[in-house]
């Protein structure tokens, strides 16, 4: 490397010019110096979304329901993975999340409406845990930061606000998460037409969007398509797909 230097720059050259001396290339004596060491791997962590599966995660403080769902890429069909968790709801979509990590290995968005659980995600990474009074939150985050820094694929985390209205997959993902966490006497509900008006009230999508979400006996002459299509359109309101 010196005598590469010495050849490639002028700026060297000069200083060495007149110099009669001898100069010692090697490592300085100290252990730490001579020690072997390992670079710090690439971050796993995206700053863009991928083009990949997006997990959605959710927790009710009232239901005690930890959530993971995602749409099967083969099927397109919804899937979820429940989980009853005692503690707050920040522990519960915490655990979520480290069922995630455990069960894709491949590249994942994951969504978030917790901002706690979307910091803590975002600087798991190769990061020095301390020791927590909560055994349960202390064995969680140990997870967390084992299975993220050990991953092999790349993931991307998005925090998104509880019941927001987005366009597209991220709502729709974002509602079957809320669902799946809420409590069974908000969950059970008699009819798709009722689903579909609640959604209808919560989140003012338009009747194609409403179809799209609950197919069930929407073929033409049923009578549950004439019940959608005098759905009240939402006054000053803008729906799920940016009209």
């Amino acid at each position: 490397m010196f005598e590469h230097l010495l050849q490639s720059n002028a700026s060297l050259q000069l200083s060495l010019d007149s110099y009669r001396g001898q100069i010692p290339v090697h490592a300085p004596s100290h252990k730490l110096l001579n020690e072997e060491f390992h670079l710090i791997p690439r971050e796993k962590r995206s700053r863009r979304p991928l083009k990949a599966l997006t997990v959605f995660t959710d927790a009710s403080g009232a239901s005690h329901k930890s959530v993971m769902t995602w749409r099967n890429p083969q099927t397109q069909r919804w899937e979820a993975d429940v989980e009853f968790v005692e503690g707050s709801p920040q522990v519960a979509e915490l655990a979520a999340v480290v069922r995630a990590f455990e069960k894709f290995s491949e590249p994942i968005n994951l969504v978030t409406d917790s901002a706690y659980v979307a910091g803590v995600v975002s600087r798991a990474e190769q990061a020095v845990l301390k020791e927590i009074d909560n055994e349960h939150l202390f064995r969680l985050l140990s997870k967390l930061i084992y299975l993220i820094s050990h991953r092999e694929q790349p993931f991307y985390v998005m925090h998104v606000r509880s019941h927001t209205d987005l366009p597209g997959e991220i709502a729709e993902g974002n509602r079957q998460a809320d669902s799946l966490a809420a409590p069974v006497e908000n969950a059970r509900l008699l009819d798709i037409f009722q689903q579909a008006k609640l959604s209808h009230q919560q989140y003012h999508q338009n009747v194609p969007g409403l179809i799209r979400q609950f197919p069930a006996n929407t073929e033409p002459g049923s009578s549950h398509c004439g019940h959608l299509s005098q759905l009240p359109g939402p006054s000053n309101a803008i729906d799920g797909y940016g009209s």
